[in-house]
């Protein structure tokens, strides 16, 4: 219970990375009668205690996953952020971590012009930090990569790897099913497109006959 990456184990609690291992709690190794004792008291104090996270009210920690304050990130710094995305003070409110952007990431040194076209761009730029334009943290760009733009005629990149991925993420629909009718025959399908978007969805049957018809 509670493990993860523990292989080939049995009779394990809260470990983690173990291999051919047997009543070990939090990795740490106990004999038979010592496991059998201490688990469930610890599984009884779980029960007792109330889960940490703020969108599990009356939860208690048995049961639940780890609270996501014991996480070394902030929650914008995971891959949640991408998923189910959350503004600054509603991540507050459910006691979230939240990471601030670091002074140490901002870039204050000389300024480098980007190329607006590629063809008026050198490698030479490979050797200068940039300054992305939406969060203002260094970013430079590697000699495969300009070679890439310069073969594709792509312009280089203002925005950070992270503002770009960011963008995308934005693209996609959210991480949500509504329930709606097929436009075409009205059957009753879940889709990622909200009731209200503009969008006609079709039944998978309607979607594969308007494409290969």
């Amino acid at each position: 219970m509670y493990c993860e990456l523990t292989f080939d184990s049995k009779n394990c609690f809260g470990c983690v990375g173990l291999n051919r291992k047997e009543y070990c709690i939090l990795n740490k190794q106990y004999k038979k009668e010592e496991y059998e004792k201490l688990v469930p008291r610890i599984i009884e104090h779980m029960k007792k205690t109330p889960h940490g996270n703020g969108d599990t009210a009356g939860a208690v920690e048995y049961g639940e996953y780890f609270p996501a304050q014991l996480s070394p990130f902030g929650y914008n710094e995971t891959m949640a952020q991408e998923y189910l995305p959350l503004t600054k003070e509603s991540a507050a409110q459910l006691n979230y971590n939240w990471s601030e952007v670091e002074a140490s990431g901002m870039y204050d040194g000389p300024h480098t012009e980007i190329p607006d076209r590629i063809d008026t761009a050198d490698e030479s730029i490979c050797n200068k930090v940039l300054s992305c334009s939406v969060t203002g943290k260094a970013f430079k760009i590697i000699p495969q990569e300009f070679q890439f733009y310069k073969n594709l005629g792509i312009p280089l990149p203002v925005k950070s790897f992270d503002a770009r991925h960011m963008e995308r993420m934005t693209l996609r629909n959210p991480r949500e099913l509504w329930n709606r009718k097929c436009d075409k025959c009205q059957l009753e399908i879940q889709t990622t497109y909200a009731p209200e978007r503009p969008e006609q969805v079709y039944c998978e049957k309607c979607y594969n006959e308007f494409i290969y018809n």
